[in-house]
């Protein structure tokens, strides 16, 4: 799998970095799940490999192979998650 790192920006947060993991021989055109990945509170932040610390993004950084799109945001310091569901939302779409 293919990991990659990213920031997506808008009007509220001038930055939310997320790692997006492709599976292999990703071609955009063939569809696979999505799984999203939210943290805990102990890896907000602007480092965003600390998305990788505990959960599915760490299998994956360990070499687990999915047959999915994996996206794991990193929650900004100031924020948790239920104040950033319009965000997520767009995110994914």
């Amino acid at each position: 799998m293919e990991t990659k790192v990213y920031n997506y920006t808008n009007k509220r947060i001038d930055s939310m970095g997320y790692m997006i993991s492709l599976p292999d021989g990703y071609d955009g055109k063939t569809r696979y799940p999505l799984l999203v990945a939210l943290h805990g509170a102990g890896e907000r932040g602007t480092d965003t490999s600390l998305v990788l610390v505990h959960g599915v993004m760490k299998y994956v950084a360990k070499g687990l192979k999915l047959d999915a799109i994996v996206v794991a945001p990193q929650c900004p310091k100031d924020f948790t998650w239920n104040m950033l569901t319009a965000e997520l939302k767009e995110l994914i779409d």
